[in-house]
């Protein structure tokens, strides 16, 4: 009876050892998934982040360097780059954009001072809120109710501001009456504070 006990003993010890070594390869497994997901997730936002960047600036700068040359050897050329207003003021939750427009714009300005001589102008354009579908097509929607209606402007609007600037060789252009008044107090924390509140999405019940 006692032997009998104790390889009964035995193989319950066996047994719990064997739920204890499958319950910590489970939790183990669970982790390794979740750890998988999390690094694709983070690997799926980082190649978001740099396709995006490239859309709005690499890819730019890689085409007008590719017709630079060209202009330079004709003696003559007009580039027109639109930035953004947001290249001039913080955009908190819009960072890669508002960086990509900053960098495009920096690039478009000393290039305007580099082709200066060759009779090749470089004209960025800073555009603030413009009505188009982009902005539906990035899923931000809620702009078109939360921003003013007196801070949008017609993109025909812009389009008109820019090639008056371009034709008179200005290195850059801020299109609508509104965003030339304000520009003095893009950056400051007062304009910043009023920009998150106007763009702030409403929290979904």
């Amino acid at each position: 009876k006692k032997k009998e006990r104790r390889k009964k003993e035995e193989r319950e010890e066996k047994n719990e050892e064997e739920r204890r070594t499958k319950k910590k390869r489970r939790k183990e497994e669970k982790k390794k998934k979740e750890r998988t997901k999390k690094e694709e997730k983070e690997e799926k936002n980082k190649e978001e982040r740099k396709d995006l960047f490239y859309l709005l600036c690499n890819g730019v700068i890689d085409l007008i360097e590719a017709y630079v040359p060209n202009m330079v050897k004709v003696g003559q050329g007009r580039i027109v780059i639109i930035s953004s207003i947001g290249a001039i003021t913080p955009m908190p939750k819009s960072s890669i954009y508002a960086s990509a427009k900053s960098a495009i714009y920096s690039y478009g300005q000393s290039l305007s001072q580099e082709l200066s001589s060759k009779n090749v102008s470089v004209t960025v354009s800073l555009p603030g809120y413009v009505k188009t579908e982009a902005h539906s097509r990035a899923g931000l929607d809620h702009l078109r109710e939360k921003v003013p209606s007196w801070m949008w402007i017609d993109a025909e609007k812009v389009v008109e501001e820019t090639e008056k600037a371009s034709l008179k060789k200005k290195s850059n252009v801020i299109p609508g009456k509104v965003y030339k008044l304000v520009r003095p107090f893009l950056g400051m924390s007062l304009a910043t504070s009023l920009w998150n509140k106007i763009t702030k999405r409403n929290n979904k019940k």
